[in-house]
């Protein structure tokens, strides 16, 4: 009985595990996007485009204002899963922090990201390998939808 019991704990343990460290992998085709509530994949791209140009500019002010959504979720991992998660509540309190949340593996990540090669899911849209969430604003109506980033994942070890 201990034996069932220390196996089914060890499974739980590993698929929480890989849910919690959840990587990204390619969606190719742009009807993906629907599965996110991203009604003009092209919009998407267009606005993904200009993060790009504004993170690889180091542009923090435009970042802060336009490509976010507050509270800004960040988690923090280890290598033995999540280790802390912070709120990030306005555009100043993420310019005091930039540095550590936009670090070199998310920058990394947004500005290499190719733009046909998004995983793509009912979370948002994955850059990188899970680096960085963004999503539609709920708030954005009509023929044209607004993107945020809403998740921020960083490793430390």
């Amino acid at each position: 009985m201990k034996k069932i019991l220390v196996a089914c704990l060890i499974l739980l343990g590993l698929f929480l595990w890989t849910g919690l460290s959840e990587k990204c992998y390619a969606a190719s085709s742009d009807s993906r996007f629907s599965v996110a509530g991203i009604h003009s994949p092209s919009q998407f791209k267009v606005f993904y485009r200009a993060l790009q140009d504004a993170v690889a500019t180091d542009n923090r002010n435009k970042i802060a204002q336009n490509y976010i959504a507050y509270p800004l979720r960040v988690n923090i991992f280890n290598d033995k899963g999540i280790q802390n998660t912070i709120m990030i509540d306005s555009p100043e309190q993420l310019l005091e922090s930039y540095a550590n949340i936009f670090g070199d593996a998310v920058r990394y990540a947004i500005i290499t990201q190719d733009l046909d090669d998004f995983f793509i899911n009912w979370k948002g849209v994955c850059v990188g390998r899970g680096e960085v969430w963004i999503n539609a604003d709920p708030a954005s109506s009509g023929e044209y939808q607004r993107f945020l980033i809403t998740n921020i994942n960083l490793e430390r070890n």
